[in-house]
């Protein structure tokens, strides 16, 4: 199973309506289930209204994806800036075989019902943003000040082991209430 184009050419897409505007932080992509055909790459786009579109950009230039490399494989990108947006579309670049696509979109979560009054809670954003995987580059992170050459913000991430070269961490200059991490 999977979505597979009608044509091959350059003007397919996969459009998918989110019922409402709601923020978008990344997609995973898959390839045809049973089958060796998949989407190599692709673009992004979004709106908000359906008519307005807008590619996902990276350094003011529409990015393209890597997608996928078999069928089974999930492929995650996480959207150096995420956007808030009620349609979404996927459009094809390169492909194997086929234009053919298995996806999912990935956000907050849906609104948690907790009694039976039907009082809904918000979304719970529980899933790591990027600093352990490496989606948050090291020139994205400032700090008020580092003690040491090898303790600086780039050592912030959870995964940062400690070694001969460095601390496992950020480490502050002064202990006072002024230092921070952004």
């Amino acid at each position: 199973g999977a979505w597979i184009a009608g044509e091959i050419n350059d003007h397919q897409y996969i459009e998918v309506d989110l019922g409402e505007i709601q923020p978008v932080y990344g997609v995973i992509t898959k390839g045809r289930h049973g089958h060796q055909e998949w989407v190599k790459t692709y673009k992004v786009l979004y709106s908000r209204n359906g008519m307005a579109y807008a590619y996902v950009s990276e350094d003011g230039q529409e990015k393209i994806f890597s997608g996928n490399f078999d069928s089974e494989t999930p492929v995650e990108h996480i959207f150096q800036n995420p956007f808030e947006a009620r349609f979404v579309r996927i459009q094809p670049i390169t492909y194997y075989r086929e234009i053919a696509l298995r996806m999912d979109f990935l956000g907050c979560g849906e609104g948690i019902t907790t009694t039976p009054v039907y009082t809904t809670l918000g979304p719970k954003c529980i899933e790591e943003m990027g600093l352990a995987r490496g989606m948050i580059k090291d020139e994205q992170i400032t700090t008020s000040s580092s003690r040491y050459s090898n303790s600086d913000g780039r050592y912030i991430r959870l995964n940062t082991p400690q070694t001969d070269e460095h601390s496992g961490g950020w480490v502050a200059q002064d202990l006072d209430e002024n230092q921070f991490v952004q």
